[in-house]
């Protein structure tokens, strides 16, 4: 598991460029969760609840801005 500045180390470089980063999580019973952040570190956007399973989860990450150019991450 990688830790956010260790990500954004990887994202500074040419391969990656500098984007967002999608970061998914797990809580207490298997529910899911996802947040967004800033290249500055700073958590932009958050899932308001609970998902059952982390397909629901990352289909709700892209309604709400997730796309092919930004970086996930699993915590």
């Amino acid at each position: 598991m990688s830790t956010v500045k260790e990500v954004y180390e990887k994202m500074s470089s040419e391969e990656f460029g500098w984007h967002d980063v999608f970061y998914f999580y797990e809580g207490n019973g298997e529910q899911h969760r996802w947040r967004r952040v800033a290249p500055n570190w700073k958590i932009v956007w958050a899932s308001t609840e609970w998902y059952q399973n982390k397909d629901m989860c990352i289909k709700n990450a892209i309604r709400n801005g997730m796309n092919k150019e930004h970086r996930y991450e699993a915590e």
